[in-house]
């Protein structure tokens, strides 16, 4: 579960290295699949993304286990996020690193899904 004040790695290539999170939408933590603002802290050089940027993540991978309706338990060693364009929900990167929730196809982010190599 991710809370403002949260620093977390990035799982895309986005250009992005460390965000931190600064806006939970809905309640006040996060779970796997679920979108909230950050702020980019820590960049790779020569992309478009900038420090001190604002955008839009979801969080793919989550230290705190996840209880599925089945009884399952799933949990990662890191907190992960991945950046977004808001309107359209679909990803600013074109690769992810290593897998991605089931939780976002009810979340309904249908293109990061399909461009995941693995789901968990």
């Amino acid at each position: 579960m991710i809370q403002i004040k949260t620093k977390m790695l990035t799982g895309d290539n986005s250009g992005a290295k460390k965000i931190e999170c600064i806006k939970v939408y809905k309640r006040n933590q996060a779970k796997p699949g679920q979108k909230f603002l950050v702020s980019i802290k820590k960049v790779l050089p020569r992309k478009k993304i900038q420090k001190g940027h604002i955008a839009t993540s979801i969080l793919i991978h989550s230290k705190k286990g996840n209880l599925r309706k089945d009884g399952s338990l799933i949990r990662f060693s890191k907190n992960t996020g991945i950046l977004i364009n808001n309107k359209k929900k679909i990803p600013i990167a074109n690769r992810f690193k290593g897998p991605v929730c089931e939780e976002l196809q009810f979340y309904k982010f249908s293109k990061v899904v399909s461009m995941a190599k693995i789901i968990l």
